[in-house]
């Protein structure tokens, strides 16, 4: 059985290491490293996922098989925007991609947004990655602009009518 849920305060080693295993893995898909990543303190993550366990600026979700984590997203405020968040770091191990984590994740992402007031959620997604790229416009994002390395995407909430509470499951890229 597969659940999603929150992070909880306290959890900033099971982020570091989800986190690391997604950059060691697919390190073509993000902008960080898994260099940079290892360099941090295990305070920086504990920091990072406290921040990330309450409240309505940001929030992490890892979804598990039994208590093995094997996903993760997150979604943070976007600076000087109000009513619109950002989705980062989607992942999902590669032995449970193609049986719909990644839209159980965003489903969460989309919920947790909702409740908290947003109106829009964007997500930056790289060029090489066209797995994603095709799993963010089959889920309703439309690019709103492209550089040579990064697509920018936008989807309104409103849109979203199946969105599900931010408890329940979610995507798989």
């Amino acid at each position: 059985m597969i659940t999603i849920r929150r992070i909880r305060k306290g959890e900033g080693a099971l982020l570091r290491d989800l986190r690391l295993q997604a950059l060691k893995n697919d390190a073509y898909a993000f902008d960080s490293t898994y260099e940079t990543a290892i360099e941090r303190s295990l305070d920086s993550w504990c920091q990072q996922a406290d921040s990330t366990a309450e409240g309505t600026l940001r929030a992490t979700f890892i979804a598990f098989r039994e208590n093995e984590p094997i996903a993760i997203s997150a979604i943070y405020k976007n600076e000087g925007k109000e009513d619109e968040a950002e989705v980062l770091q989607v992942w999902i191990t590669p032995e449970f991609r193609g049986r719909g984590l990644a839209k159980k994740m965003m489903d969460s992402v989309f919920g947790w947004a909702e409740e908290n007031g947003y109106t829009h959620v964007t997500a930056e997604v790289t060029q090489i990655n066209q797995r994603a790229l095709s799993f963010y416009l089959n889920y309703g994002f439309e690019k709103v602009s492209d550089s040579d390395s990064t697509s920018k995407m936008k989807k309104p909430i409103k849109s979203n009518p199946g969105c599900l509470p931010s408890s329940s499951v979610g995507p798989n890229i």
